[in-house]
């Protein structure tokens, strides 16, 4: 079998300063081409940032808060 798995982020701005990101997990395994099973889990959280330079925010909501779920 072959397994492949995907990391993906996405994020909402809720309320000023407050955001919504999600990290999604994707397992997909293959077995002759065919797939076997795919699975796929969702992890949320609610941040708050205040203060961070407009320049740093997408990296707070791309790298630091999925890792923070992760």
């Amino acid at each position: 079998p072959e397994l492949s798995l995907d990391l993906n982020t996405h994020n909402n701005q809720l309320e000023k300063d407050v955001y919504e990101v999600v990290l999604t997990v994707t397992a997909t395994v293959k077995n002759q081409n065919a797939i076997a099973f795919l699975a796929e889990v969702k992890q949320a959280g609610i941040f708050t940032i205040q203060g961070a330079p407009a320049d740093q925010l997408d990296h707070l909501l791309g790298s630091f808060c999925p890792n923070i779920l992760f």
